[in-house]
């Protein structure tokens, strides 16, 4: 028998299907034995309505433990590919208050694993 030990695709409250904060995950993971897990909230059109609350939630998340309960938990982010070349969501776009921030960049930056997939 196999024994899980990661899950890397764990949302937040932040994720409008997800219903656990990070500290809930990490006490649950914790509590069936896991060693690590990543919070993959979705960064993309369909999921964020507030571009500069997502840049926020993503870049404070550097002030995190890097281990919760035990568990060590990896920042991440799920990204969404908006097209067929495979370009990843707010890809050039700008901040409006601070022209010269990337906003993807400033997003990808502050994580450690990311996840790219498509949603529709």
């Amino acid at each position: 028998m196999y024994t899980i030990k990661t899950d890397l695709h764990v949302h937040s409250i932040y994720t409008n299907h997800a219903y656990s904060t990070i500290e809930e995950n990490a006490r649950y993971a914790a509590s069936i034995g896991m060693e690590c897990i990543a919070i993959t909230d979705h960064f993309g059109p369909l999921f964020v309505t507030d571009v500069e609350e997502a840049i926020f939630n993503f870049a404070n998340r550097v002030i995190l433990p890097q281990d919760i309960h035990g568990v060590r938990v990896l920042r991440g982010v799920e990204i969404d590919i908006v097209d067929h070349k495979g370009n990843l969501a707010y890809s050039g776009v700008r901040h409006t208050r601070f022209a010269d921030m990337d906003v993807q960049k400033k997003v990808l930056d502050a994580c450690e694993f990311v996840i790219a997939s498509v949603h529709g």
